[in-house]
């Protein structure tokens, strides 16, 4: 199961990243707050699990 992270990067963009099991965070999508919320919710990536 991978965590996501959500940073404000200012205005209305946001990076999604998700914790790697090497103990570091990878970036995988910059896009507002909508744009990243609805790719963890589609699961574009392969990345994330919700319950």
């Amino acid at each position: 199961m991978e965590i996501a992270r959500l940073g404000w990067t200012g205005g209305d963009d946001y990076n999604l990243a998700y914790f790697r099991h090497t103990g570091k965070w990878q970036d995988c999508l910059s896009g507002t707050l909508d744009e990243c919320l609805q790719a963890i919710k589609d699961n574009e990536f392969g990345l994330f699990w919700i319950f």
